[in-house]
């Protein structure tokens, strides 16, 4: 999406400075939705905003108030061949379009994240973190044991290693929580992803340590042979059923 919208706003200018800055971020983007990204975030704010002004136009109102907005493809086909829906002069209405969201998207971002663009880096916003269903029952002391910390997350939904979200706080809510990748030519060099834990005993040093390494998108080994499985074995536990005494 970002390499269809952003170069509609090449060569556009504001007489606002923070929508320049923006302007200038998203004009020098490379179109990577890293964590540490200002340009990453300044454009998840934007396109919903477009989306909706363009919505707007084309819907009326009783039709928004059921259908919501375009679908984001069927708004870049506006976009990208502006007609009299944008005014008598389409180009002049189609930037002055986008110039109003993205000076929308900087009033949010500010409100969000404080003036400084310094602070905008898409991780700042966009984040995961496992809330355990029991969590609001038990004490502070225990939900710090079944919950796990809040970790940034890079891409959105529309990225390899999907990590849609939701618009309200930016958490992650869509996304594969296991992952593998099988060489069956060699099955010990297969790898895998898990989060956040593969133990359910939130005492265990295994219940989120794999957390930050789903997070950041790391594969573990995948052991598969029993030499290799046993090579890594850190614990074993044996459950021996009770005898029953004779008659």
């Amino acid at each position: 999406p970002a390499r269809e919208l952003v170069p509609l706003v090449q060569g556009l200018g504001s007489p606002d400075p923070e929508v320049q800055a923006a302007l200038q971020a998203l004009q020098t983007w490379d179109y990577v939705l890293s964590v540490d990204s200002v340009a990453a975030a300044i454009f998840e704010l934007w396109l919903p905003q477009v989306t909706s002004r363009v919505s707007d136009l084309v819907l009326p109102p009783e039709f928004r108030s059921v259908f919501g907005t375009l679908n984001r493809r069927v708004a870049m086909r506006y976009l990208q061949s502006p007609d009299s829906t944008f005014g008598p002069d389409p180009i002049a209405g189609r930037d002055a379009l986008l110039l109003d969201a993205l000076a929308a998207a900087v009033a949010r971002i500010k409100t969000l994240r404080g003036p400084d663009m310094a602070n905008w880096r898409w991780g700042d916003l966009h984040h995961m973190q496992y809330t355990h269903l029991l969590s609001p029952l038990v004490s502070a002391g225990t939900r710090a044991l079944l919950d796990t910390g809040r970790l940034p997350k890079g891409g959105d939904g529309n990225t390899v290693h999907n990590t849609g979200f939701r618009s309200s706080d930016f958490r992650q809510t869509g996304g594969a929580s296991y992952r593998q990748v099988v060489d069956v030519g060699n099955w010990d060099d297969s790898v895998a992803l898990n989060s956040p834990g593969q133990s359910g005993d939130p005492t265990s040093p295994h219940y989120k340590d794999l957390f930050p390494l789903w997070a950041d998108a790391t594969f573990f080994p995948m052991a598969f042979s029993r030499q290799k499985v046993e090579s890594v074995t850190e614990e074993v536990l044996r459950l021996q059923p009770a005898r029953r005494a004779g008659p």
